[in-house]
């Protein structure tokens, strides 16, 4: 990866065509250095919203070249992510519904730009809604645990008691185990 993000200063010149060709080989190595050229492109542009469109709509386009973990978890919060955090999310949903592993998995990773500026909400929506669409076809020893996240707002005394503060809130996290009825908080 080093040598990679080494070749990056040297992509400037490459068309949008020659970065699609990257993004199209059937080396993986070619392809994250598409990923990454285009995520240079999208953080250059942050005053030109049109080049940024683009860009998303680019990686949108073309993600079903976009399959492997590292393609997808070094891509997706900082362009996808990034593009949504101040715009309409639908486009998650379409992605965590779909059969690709490598979609579903780019819609919850952009999520993380989200997590990062504070907001929860979508994660943990398409995190139960992923779960519970799981929950049907997988083997009852391999369901998984029930998730319950809660968000309050801080105090000097829940401070003390909580297991995880966040500036401002303080988080509690139970997991019920549908195997022995255990919660764990």
């Amino acid at each position: 990866m080093p040598q990679i993000r080494a070749e990056l200063p040297h992509t400037d010149e490459l068309s949008e065509e020659d970065v699609l060709d990257l993004l199209h080989s059937e080396w993986h190595e070619e392809r994250l250095l598409a990923l990454l050229v285009l995520g240079r492109r999208f953080s250059r542009a942050k005053k030109d919203a049109t080049a940024q469109q683009r860009i998303v709509s680019l990686y949108l386009v073309k993600t079903r070249w976009i399959n492997n973990w590292d393609l997808v978890d070094g891509s997706a919060p900082h362009l996808l992510g990034a593009w949504l955090l101040q715009r309409d999310r639908t486009v998650l949903g379409t992605l965590a519904a779909s059969t690709s592993l490598w979609e579903q998995r780019i819609a919850i990773l952009a999520t993380q730009a989200f997590i990062r500026a504070g907001v929860f909400a979508d994660t943990l929506r398409l995190s139960a809604s992923h779960t519970r669409s799981t929950e049907s076809t997988q083997p009852p020893r391999f369901r998984p645990a029930s998730i319950r996240f809660t968000a309050e707002r801080s105090s000097p005394e829940a401070s003390a008691s909580s297991a995880c503060v966040i500036p401002r809130f303080s988080r509690r996290l139970e997991i019920a185990s549908p195997r022995n009825g255990v919660t764990f908080t």
